[in-house]
């Protein structure tokens, strides 16, 4: 990072994969800590589950940000039940919002994700959870595009005629070779939902994989959802592929 962003002077670590609350707190407190000693962090990004933390954990990100800065990312990923338990997710929207709510209780920079294009979800469905998103106390929302996995039950789910349609940003199909290659980037972003937002690209997938993948993230604050604007820089932290 120092070679390519040399204009930085500190940097935020960023906790993305898996669930980076999901260990006894003495660990998290050694990790985070280990992250933190370095002159050049300024700070932690930590990515977890809603049903991964407690009081416990998040009194000591409390803690830690009072001397720098500390964001946690929770994956909610619909804000629908049905949704939730189809895709066997383990959490419902209700922990989602218990978790958000207690974090920025504590004065932590909190954000969410959430995947457009879940089976069963209508672009109706899509739009309508706007205004559940923006009643949360958030800093930061992140969208994804579904992506369907070979050898996964929801490519068995998914209709193959439809999985081996046309290529294209909402179609693409990936060499049977490559087992863990999406099948069909499963992207249905409603109209309503993408005038006046900024797409920022973040990774342009291999030649294989053209016009599929995750190539770029909606990067939108909660209150810019609420002006349905995004003048400016965009609001989330950072751009991340997931």
């Amino acid at each position: 990072h120092r070679n390519r962003y040399r204009r930085a002077e500190r940097y935020l670590v960023y906790f993305q994969s898996f669930s980076n609350t999901y260990a006894p707190l003495e660990r998290l407190r050694a990790v985070y800590g280990e992250a933190l000693a370095n002159p050049l962090v300024a700070g932690v990004v930590v990515g977890t589950r809603p049903d991964c933390v407690d009081d416990a954990v998040l009194d000591y990100f409390a803690e830690l940000a009072r001397t720098c800065y500390v964001a946690v990312e929770y994956g909610i990923e619909s804000c629908y039940d049905e949704t939730l338990r189809a895709v066997n997710r383990g959490h419902d929207f209700d922990c989602a919002r218990r978790a958000v709510e207690a974090t920025a209780a504590r004065g932590i920079h909190v954000g969410a994700h959430f995947i457009l294009g879940l089976p069963g979800e209508t672009d109706g469905m899509m739009t309508a959870q706007t205004e559940t998103i923006n009643a949360l106390p958030l800093t930061t929302v992140k969208f994804h595009q579904l992506q369907i996995f070979r050898d996964t039950p929801m490519e068995a789910d998914w209709p193959r005629s439809s999985a081996r349609a046309s290529s294209g940003p909402c179609g693409s199909s990936t060499p049977s070779g490559n087992r863990r290659a999406p099948v069909r980037c499963a992207l249905a972003l409603p109209r309503a939902m993408r005038s006046g937002w900024r797409a920022r690209w973040i990774w342009r997938p291999p030649a294989s994989c053209a016009g599929c993948g995750p190539t770029w993230s909606w990067n939108v604050s909660p209150e810019r959802l609420r002006r349905g604007s995004t003048a400016g820089r965009p609001g989330a932290l950072s751009a991340t592929n997931s």
